[in-house]
């Protein structure tokens, strides 16, 4: 991770910062939930970082765990808050079938991401306090 936030700072200028939001699309900064045992740390973005996806959202079109490559946009909302973020990924096939149907990805090279609900394990909580919290599944990759 320090390597990562060395050439963030190095490589990028409008560094960009995503917590967690809850169901509510409420900020969850650290230490402030009672609903979680880890809140993880807030993303560090930017035009031209390297980020991997970190979780599978279509294994089928390429859209997996693991797989790499560099911000080149962010997409705002009527909100003014990014509901998108832009990836180039290393590997052209990657997003094929995304880009038929994506606005924002249609003729591009480019695959979207949104932020993705990770549904906290019943388990441990009664369903009443039961919370999904969303996050882009992105992390900064020149570390790999």
């Amino acid at each position: 991770d320090a390597h990562n936030e060395e050439m963030i700072e190095k490589i990028c200028t409008n560094i960009r910062t995503f917590y967690e939001i809850d169901s509510n699309d409420k900020k969850i900064k650290q230490n402030e939930s009672k609903h979680t045992k880890k809140i993880n740390k807030p993303l560090r973005l930017a035009k031209n970082a390297r980020v991997m996806m970190t979780k599978n959202i279509c294994v089928k079109d390429g859209l997996a765990n693991g797989v790499t490559g560099r911000i080149v946009e962010f997409v705002e909302n009527n909100n003014a808050h990014i509901s998108h973020i832009i990836i180039k990924c290393n590997s052209p096939k990657v997003g094929r079938l995304h880009r038929v149907s994506c606005p924002h990805c249609h003729g591009r090279d480019t695959i979207c991401i949104i932020r993705e609900s990770d549904s906290i394990d019943q388990q441990d909580f009664d369903v009443r306090s039961r919370k999904a919290i969303k996050q882009f599944p992105l992390r900064l990759s020149w570390a790999m």
